[in-house]
């Protein structure tokens, strides 16, 4: 396991980078490996939870796919400069177009911790997705009125179909994390960036307007900092935002959804943003210094390491995620699972089951003299969210027992403690738990169910 990776991402003070994802990424690999990687999500090569990062590898494949296809892309290039036929003219608009935004879907792919999901899933969504989200754009475009300036009329429903249809995509159960969000949405963005460029070219050839090559080349490099990572920013927001419930519309209210697709939407705006629009407003200087650095393509390399940059952001807090619901499947480590006593009478204890959420499933016993704690402090609590879980104290509430009673008490928590259907603990006051009673902690996402 790579056990000093998931330690450093799952330290939030850790100067995590993406130099720690890609650190193997160049190393020579096994023909054992590879077979494994490539079965990854098929039959029995789905790891359970508490697997997962034992049998995870870091991403080196996508390297190797983009270095395949591009020697791919120069032989076409220089056998459509040769002799432009039709057949090479095809091949030289798809090919190209698909080798960088496929290479990154295969990254995010092997990022995908859970292991659930196969390649063939992957390139489905890909091609699905890549098609839906043109067809939507298609129809938001007809349906409203959006002004006809370029940084306007693409990023807008270009975002908002997108959108619609990594939620659409990330709505089965099967999906619950960031990690998967990550995927979905930048599959997504790789079936919509390849399909686009490839047109383009094809618009081109047929119109005789500008280099077909030129074209082909300079938007097949710049693609990785375009829709693949802008759709894979809200997808991995929107699947650390679902976790294990249901998928809901009040989850594009999340703070981590809303600012990650205007994040996207920004950089999409800048991104066809052209400076004769400030003509005028600036000094004529201004403006042609910018349209320089425009035409070397500064602007476009800017925007992309800051697109990469919010997804490292993203895709921490995913891998912490993954983190913390694998170590959690483990024995939990509570001071009640080393009573023999209790252990020996199931009448005389409680089971906690976590119904929803990042511990979805999650099962705590608690014996007569026991307690168990609940909260994000690791060294205190022995139900544990992770760090960054909302809603969720460092020591939040606790059970215990009292006069042979299990009763549930909040420690002064921020956002209180609760029994279902909306009654709030006063702070630091024991109540009587009952059989089946459900309480939360904060919002009904860290809702847990009683059982003795």
């Amino acid at each position: 396991m790579n056990t000093v990776f998931f330690d450093k991402a799952a330290d939030v003070k850790a100067n995590f980078t993406w130099k720690d994802i890609f650190s193997d990424m160049a190393k020579p690999h096994s023909r054992k490996q590879l077979n494994q990687l490539l079965t990854k999500g098929i039959g029995d090569n789905v790891p359970r939870p508490s697997q997962m990062l034992d049998q995870w590898q870091k991403p080196w494949l996508f390297l190797r796919v983009a270095g395949i296809g591009i020697a791919l892309s120069l032989i076409i290039l220089a056998s459509w400069n040769i002799f432009s036929s039709y057949a090479m003219g095809v091949m030289l608009f798809v090919i190209p177009a698909f080798v960088l935004p496929l290479a990154a879907a295969i990254l995010f792919w092997e990022m995908n911790i859970a292991g659930d999901v196969s390649l063939y899933e992957m390139l489905f969504m890909v091609l699905l997705g890549g098609l839906l989200s043109l067809t939507v754009t298609g129809v938001v475009r007809n349906l409203f009125d959006i002004p006809d300036i370029a940084f306007l009329a693409g990023p807008l429903p270009e975002e908002i179909a997108k959108l619609a249809i990594v939620y659409l995509l990330l709505s089965r159960d099967k999906y619950y994390s960031g990690l998967q969000g990550i995927l979905i949405g930048g599959a997504v963005g790789v079936g919509f960036s390849a399909i686009e460029s490839a047109g383009y070219a094809w618009e081109y050839f047929l119109d005789g307007t500008a280099s077909v090559t030129q074209v082909i080349v300079s938007r097949s490099l710049l693609s990785p900092g375009g829709h693949v990572v802008w759709a894979a920013l809200y997808g991995g927001a929107l699947g650390l935002a679902k976790g294990r419930g249901k998928m809901k519309a009040s989850l594009l209210a999340n703070k981590l959804v809303i600012a990650t697709w205007s994040a996207a939407f920004l950089l999409h705006t800048a991104w066809n943003f052209n400076w004769l629009y400030l003509y005028g407003l600036l000094p004529e200087s201004w403006i042609l210094l910018f349209l320089r650095l425009q035409s070397m393509y500064i602007d476009k390399i800017v925007l992309t390491v800051l697109g990469w940059a919010l997804l490292l952001f993203v895709m921490r807090k995913s891998i912490r995620q993954m983190i913390y619901i694998s170590r959690q499947q483990a024995p939990a480590p509570s001071r009640a699972a080393a009573s023999p006593a209790a252990a020996a009478s199931p009448a005389a204890s409680l089971v906690i089951t976590a119904v929803g959420g990042i511990l979805d499933g999650r099962q705590f016993r608690i014996g007569p003299s026991e307690t168990l704690v609940f909260g994000r402090d690791k060294t205190r609590a022995q139900v544990c969210f992770p760090g960054d879980t909302r809603g969720v104290s460092s020591v939040h509430c606790e059970i215990r027992w009292k006069d042979g009673i299990p009763v549930l008490i909040d420690k002064n928590s921020t956002y209180g403690t609760y029994f279902k259907g909306g009654k709030k603990l006063e702070p630091n006051v024991p109540y009587r738990l009952t059989n089946q009673v459900k309480f939360y902690l904060g919002g009904e996402s860290n809702l847990f169910s009683v059982s003795l």
